[in-house]
């Protein structure tokens, strides 16, 4: 009986057999897009296109790569065994099967080292670099940020301590430095930052918006005090005369970052309605009050974004740290090998060269969410003017 025809058969011999055409496979888990992969492989070989060695097989994981390893490896001997190959077919495969163990078949971490230790002038390596893996990179990165944070410029401590002094946390400053290292390689040429910026002041903007609700607010508050309330020991009404006192004393004048920053605004949710006439007045006061609150939330946040931004500029220096620690050890984590082989294929005759010695690129489970691997894929699959092969 014959076998049923799939939908999109003609898709898939296209995928194995199209070796002029660079090809994006999109399908579901367990609708055979490795054995595709395998099966174009193997075409590429058994047709004489590439070796072995000139094609590159790249996987998400260890496992997977040992995965596919096995299924090409198995798949050559069964093609061998039904003894339907022609003399020339059969022979590639026969070569294959001696070379496949040496084959560039991994993940794109070890290819990327293979590529480094290979390439360690051009792309600027120790070509004896040892990895710094999961296990051991958080506590190297922690020793890092303590020896770093140790020794804060003069400079730029104000900026520091105001950014703590406003709510901003140890805690916030790692995950802004831990930011800008296990993303350093999706960074642009250009600096994360826009420069070495000073601290200024906050512009006047959010230091008069901020002045002029204390301002509108103060007066309505003094108005329900004064107008409203029948019970000056009321809680809430002590609250805001407490604050309007406090204004007074400043003669009206807080229009400066420290005066507002050091403002008692009344506490929250105080006042009883049976000491207001009417009782709305009650609510009206502790609306007003929120809103002042509100205010200050948003007037500090703004500044902690401001000096967050200041911030990044010093940061910088930890990454620099970082990086100065792992060369004087000889080390590159995980980052660093797709980092540094994309500064490989950055160079012209290196790329030349890697292009003309990898004839064909194939990738299972494209990480199409990580600009760093897509770029270097892309890289190395360029064709050169010269070169009509298909990737």
């Amino acid at each position: 009986m014959s076998r049923e025809k799939l939908v999109d058969e003609e898709a898939r011999i296209r995928a194995v057999e199209d070796l002029d055409t660079s090809l994006c496979v999109e399908a579901g888990a367990g609708t055979g897009k490795t054995t595709l992969l395998v099966d174009r492989y193997l075409e590429i070989v058994t047709s004489g296109r590439a070796r072995c060695g000139q094609v590159v097989a790249l996987t998400f994981t260890e496992k997977a790569a040992g995965e596919m390893k096995f299924r090409v490896r198995m798949e050559i001997e069964n093609r061998l065994k039904q003894g339907v190959l022609d003399d020339e077919r059969r022979a590639r495969l026969e070569e294959a099967l001696y070379e496949l163990e040496r084959a560039p078949i991994s993940t794109i971490h070890s290819f990327a080292s293979v590529l480094l230790r290979e390439h360690p002038l051009e792309a600027g390596v120790d070509p004896r670099f040892d990895h710094l893996d999961e296990v051991h990179d958080p506590q190297f990165i922690e020793e890092c940020w303590m020896d770093f944070l140790a020794s804060v410029p003069p400079e730029r401590a104000p900026v520091v301590q105001r950014f703590l002094t406003l709510g901003g946390t140890l805690g916030l400053l790692r995950q802004m430095a831990d930011t800008l290292y296990y993303h350093r390689g999706e960074r642009h040429v250009d600096s994360f930052s826009s420069g070495d910026r000073s601290c200024g002041d906050v512009p006047l903007d959010s230091v008069s918006e901020f002045a002029a609700l204390v301002s509108e607010i103060s007066s309505e508050l003094s108005r329900l005090v004064r107008d409203h309330c029948t019970n000056h020991e009321d809680l809430g009404c002590k609250e805001v005369e407490r604050f309007l006192r406090e204004l007074g004393e400043l003669g009206g004048v807080y229009d400066s970052e420290d005066v507002l920053l050091g403002l008692g605004l009344p506490a929250g949710n105080k006042g009883n309605k049976k000491n207001w006439s009417p009782k709305e007045a009650c609510g009206e006061m502790k609306d007003l009050v929120e809103r002042l609150r509100a205010g200050m939330f948003g007037f500090k946040s703004a500044l902690v974004d401001r000096l967050r931004d200041e911030l990044v500029g010093w940061l910088e220096g930890f990454l620099e740290l970082v990086e100065s620690r792992k060369a004087a050890k000889g080390l590159l984590d995980f980052d660093d090998l797709l980092i540094r082989a994309r500064g490989l294929l950055r160079n012209t005759d290196a790329l030349e060269g890697l292009r003309e010695r990898y004839r064909f690129i194939l990738v299972d489970e494209l990480q199409d969410t990580d600009p760093l691997q897509t770029e270097i894929v892309f890289l190395l699959s360029g064709a050169a003017e010269s070169d009509d092969q298909g990737k």
